[in-house]
């Protein structure tokens, strides 16, 4: 709308604000649909911003620039992309009980051209088997332009015979097709931390 934002030349970022929180680091707008279900951890960005207009349909917002300075975690890279994993930590002062769910937020950099992407979180027992996992990615990827910064919620359930104990939490990024994982200098996944399994 060219009334609102003073210029046609808009190029969008999509992403689903139930899961996922999209920022690119220059000066933009965020419509949001008036029915458009918020993740709790995003609620608090929207506080920041300039209601700039509202309708029936969305609220829009003002985005002042960003510079992301953040050291990442580790870098995710394929043979023409690269991610840089700039947040995400676990504890293992985080005790869930069997057949229970939690929820982690990871942060993540597009630092090359768009490419076809999944997000990965797997919590592994002393055996290295997997006994819980998420997969999947809250924006579209031809959306996640070079420079934008993702947050992601994951949210995973752990089987009611999950037997007590510490149990790592791992996490990375692979092609939704060949499922072929990106690589860091030492690895094909990136350790969090762990939450520890309580008896009840």
């Amino acid at each position: 709308d060219f009334a609102l934002l003073g210029t046609n030349d808009v190029t969008p970022h999509w992403f689903d604000a139930a899961q996922s929180w999209l920022r690119p680091t220059a000066e933009g707008w965020l419509a949001l649909g008036r029915e458009t279900a918020v993740h709790p951890l995003w609620q608090s960005l929207l506080a920041e911003w300039e209601v700039v207009a509202q309708t029936d349909a969305y609220t829009l917002y003002r985005l002042p620039a960003v510079a992301e300075t953040a050291v990442p975690l580790a870098e995710f890279s394929s043979d023409e992309g690269k991610i840089a994993l700039l947040e995400g930590e676990v504890g293992a002062e985080t005790a869930v009980a069997p057949g229970a769910a939690f929820t982690l937020a990871t942060r993540w950099r597009q630092e090359s051209a768009p490419q076809p992407v999944k997000l990965f979180v797997h919590v592994v027992d002393e055996a290295g088997q997997i006994v819980a996992q998420w997969d999947g990615l809250g924006v579209i990827w031809q959306g996640w332009r070079e420079g934008d910064t993702l947050w992601q919620a994951h949210t995973l359930t752990l089987p009611a015979a999950t037997t007590p104990g510490v149990y790592q939490v791992w996490v990375g990024v692979y092609h939704p097709t060949s499922g072929v994982r990106w690589q860091t200098a030492v690895s094909d996944r990136f350790l969090l931390g762990s939450i520890t399994v309580t008896d009840k």
